[in-house]
């Protein structure tokens, strides 16, 4: 029941957060507040009281990191069999390697690609 709710309150952000584009952001901090995983506190944004929420937005903030690490590994995994690359191509290809992986819906967060 547990990963039941958090799974329910998952959610990935369609449009991309820019500068330019402030609505989106608004909108998605309007909705952090109404489902209570943030909470507004004389005009500051705090974490919700409840554990399942805080679990929910600390993953959000360490899964990208994760998806990284782990197409890098992939990457160097690669390696192994083509033993040459030419150091200012490995960026562009883990790069290459994570949009793909996100397009595959291998791995959910887009911001991991960057």
């Amino acid at each position: 029941m547990f990963l039941a709710e958090l799974l329910k309150r998952e959610e990935v952000i369609e449009h991309r957060i820019t500068a330019a584009n402030r609505k989106v952001f608004d909108a998605t901090l309007h909705s952090m507040v109404s489902r209570k995983i943030l909470a507004l506190k004389d005009g500051l944004l705090t974490i919700g009281a409840s554990q399942e929420q805080v679990a929910l937005f600390a993953c959000s903030l360490v899964w990208p990191m994760i998806d990284s690490y782990y197409m890098t590994l992939l990457f160097a995994l690669s390696l192994l069999k083509n033993k040459t690359v030419d150091a200012s191509q490995v960026s562009k290809r883990v790069q290459w390697l994570g949009e793909a992986l996100f397009e595959d819906k291998t791995i959910p967060y887009f911001e991991a690609c960057n």
